[in-house]
C-alpha cells in the first residue's frame, strides 16, 4: 500500500465544488467532504487501471459516499454516491413532463451507461444501435436519422 501512497501523493488534487476549484493537498479531502461534485485523475490509460482504479476501489468500498467511474480511458472520475447522468436526465424529463421515450441519449463512456439506460439508444453491451464513431459526425447522423 505504500507504493500507491507514494505515487498518489505526487498528485495535484484539483476539487470541483459548483463554481469554485479548491486545490488540495490530500486525497482523504474528497473521500469525507460531502461538498464535492467531482474530482478527476487525467492520466495514462495504463496508470488508470493499473495503479489509480484499483487504488481508489479499495479506499473507497464500503468507506465513503464516493463512486469511480471511468469516463474515458484516461480519465478517473470520484463523484457522490447517487451522481449520475441518469439520475440528470431524470430529472429534466420531470421538469419537462417528458418521458423516456420521447428523448434519445448518447454517449461512449461508462459514465454515460446510467444516462443511456433512462433512454433509448445505450452503450455497446446494452445498445439498440451502435453507430459510428463521434469523430465522423455521428452524433448529427442520429439526430437526422431518428429525429
Amino acid at each position: 500500500m505504500k507504493q500507491y501512497d507514494d505515487i498518489l501523493s505526487s498528485y495535484c488534487f484539483i476539487c470541483y465544488n459548483g463554481k469554485m476549484q479548491k486545490f488540495v493537498s490530500s486525497y482523504c479531502f474528497i473521500c469525507y467532504n460531502g461538498k464535492m461534485q467531482k474530482f478527476v485523475f487525467l492520466e495514462t490509460p495504463t496508470a488508470i487501471s493499473s495503479v489509480l482504479r484499483p487504488h481508489w476501489a479499495r479506499r473507497v468500498n464500503g468507506k465513503a459516499h464516493v463512486i469511480l467511474i471511468q469516463a474515458q480511458s484516461d480519465v478517473l472520475e470520484v463523484v457522490p454516491l447517487g451522481t449520475s447522468k441518469g439520475n440528470g436526465v431524470k430529472i429534466l424529463l420531470e421538469s419537462l413532463c417528458a418521458s423516456p421515450d420521447e428523448v434519445m441519449a448518447l454517449g461512449d463512456g461508462e459514465n454515460d451507461k446510467e444516462k443511456l439506460l433512462v433512454d433509448l439508444l445505450v452503450t455497446k453491451a446494452v445498445a439498440d444501435v451502435i453507430g459510428a464513431s463521434n469523430d465522423k459526425s455521428d452524433v448529427a447522423h442520429a439526430i437526422y436519422k431518428y429525429l
